[in-house]
Parts: structure tokens; C-alpha cells; sequence
């Protein structure tokens, strides 16, 4: 006699099917959000939950592991390696709140050699702000020098003429609001360096995302085309066509 499989593919095999489909689309949800993690235990719980009603179903034996057994514990292990990957990638997206630049080791792997292969376009953002933000600097120093000067020059040569003093406290305005236009340079120049290294980190946690998405399913298909080949109904397909 043989087993009918039709029940079993269409309660037990499809449902996990599309949990791993799931779980692959986990990879697209933005690091901001808080649903990555959540999506993959949710998933996992589905799965636990579905495999002790199929260990319920087959008879208690130690002797052979049915495929059915094999297949869902599979996806379990690729769920909870979602996970794991989830972190990595949640971890390096939050790395560049501490001020610390991604290191030029992991710079040359995501953007040289990683991105690449994957046709992932990311970089830095701020370039052309920054060097936008050194041309009004520069600009401004020669304006706060020559200010300076000129207030000096007129307060060694007023005596008792009020054009002068007044020319000198006109100077001596410009030469307080030039200081002031260079501390707000400034203070936008660090504000620019802040943001370009928190988003090179977004940008390395997008092309690691990427990378474990691809390995999900490469070792995803994988191991369900292994698995299902292992089928009677397959071993006799395959003996049918030689």
C-alpha cells in the first residue's frame, strides 16, 4: 500500500512554504521599523506550533526521522537564522549614533566587493553639502580677517572725529557677526559629519541585508529541493524516467 501525500501537502507542507516566503520578505522591512524581529518570532512561534501537531499525527519512532520532521525542523533552524541575521543588521543600522565611523575593513567588504555583486547603490550622501559648506567657510575667513583688521586700523586712528567712531563700531558689528557666521559653519559642518556616518551605517547595514537575504534563499530552496527529492513519490519519479 502507499501513503497518499495529498493531505499532507496541501496542510503541512504548503502552510510552511509560505512562512518562509514570509520570512523572506522580512528582509525588506526598513531597520527603523520594529516589525523585523517581531515578523521573524511570530513566524517562528507559527512554526513550533505546527510542528508538535505533525509530531502529534506520525507515530512515536526513534529509528527513522520522517521528511515531513526533517523539512519543518529546516525551516525552523533558516527562521531562527533570520533572526540572528536580523540583529547583525539592526545592530550595524544603530551603529552610527555613537559617533564612530563604520572601520575602513567593513567599508572596503560592503561597498567594494559586496555591493557590487548585488548591484546595491549606496554610499556617502553629504559630499557635495560638505563641500558646499568648506566653499562658504572659506569665503567667510578672508570677510572675518579683513573685518578685524579694519576695526584695529580705525581705533589706533580715531582721535575726536565721530565718522571714525562710528566706522569703528560698524567694524567692530561686521566683525562680531562674522565670528558668529563661522560658528554656525561649524556647527553645521559637524552636524554634515554626524549625519554622513550614521547613514555610511545604514548604508553597510543595507548591503549586509541584502547579503543574508540572499543567503535565505539560496539555503532555503536548497534545502526543500533536497528534502523533497528524498520523497518516495520523487525516488519513483526519478526511476521512472531512467
Amino acid at each position: 500500500m502507499e501513503r497518499r501525500v495529498l493531505y499532507y501537502v496541501f496542510n503541512l507542507i504548503i502552510p510552511a512554504i509560505l512562512l518562509s516566503v514570509l520570512t523572506g520578505l522580512d528582509f525588506y522591512l526598513p531597520a527603523d521599523s520594529r516589525e523585523k524581529i517581531i515578523l521573524c518570532i511570530t513566524i517562528l512561534l507559527s512554526l513550533s506550533v505546527i510542528h508538535l501537531l505533525v509530531a502529534e499525527t506520525l507515530p512515536s519512532t526513534s529509528e527513522v526521522i520522517p521528511l515531513i520532521s526533517a523539512y519543518y525542523m529546516a525551516t525552523m533552524v533558516m527562521v531562527s537564522a533570520s533572526m540572528f541575521f536580523c540583529v547583525i543588521v539592526l545592530a550595524l543600522h544603530h551603529r552610527g549614533r555613537q559617533g564612530r565611523r563604520a572601520p575602513k575593513i567593513l567599508r572596503i567588504i560592503a561597498f567594494k566587493c559586496i555591493a557590487p555583486v548585488l548591484l546595491c547603490r549606496c554610499g556617502c550622501r553629504n559630499d557635495r553639502k560638505k563641500d558646499t559648506e568648506r566653499e562658504v567657510e572659506n569665503d567667510a575667513k578672508p570677510m572675518c580677517e579683513q573685518d578685524g583688521e579694519g576695526s584695529i586700523t580705525e581705533l589706533k586712528h580715531q582721535k575726536d572725529d565721530p565718522r571714525r567712531i562710528q566706522r569703528a563700531r560698524v567694524h567692530s558689528n561686521l566683525d562680531g557677526i562674522a565670528q558668529h557666521l563661522q560658528f554656525m559653519i561649524q556647527k553645521t559642518d559637524d552636524n554634515e559629519n554626524h549625519n554622513k556616518m550614521i547613514n555610511e551605517w545604514k548604508d553597510v547595514a543595507l548591503v549586509f541585508d541584502r547579503l543574508f537575504l540572499l543567503i535565505f534563499v539560496v539555503t532555503t530552496v536548497t534545502s526543500t529541493i533536497v528534502i523533497m527529492i528524498q520523497a518516495p513519490k520523487f525516488q519513483s519519479l526519478i526511476n521512472f524516467f531512467k
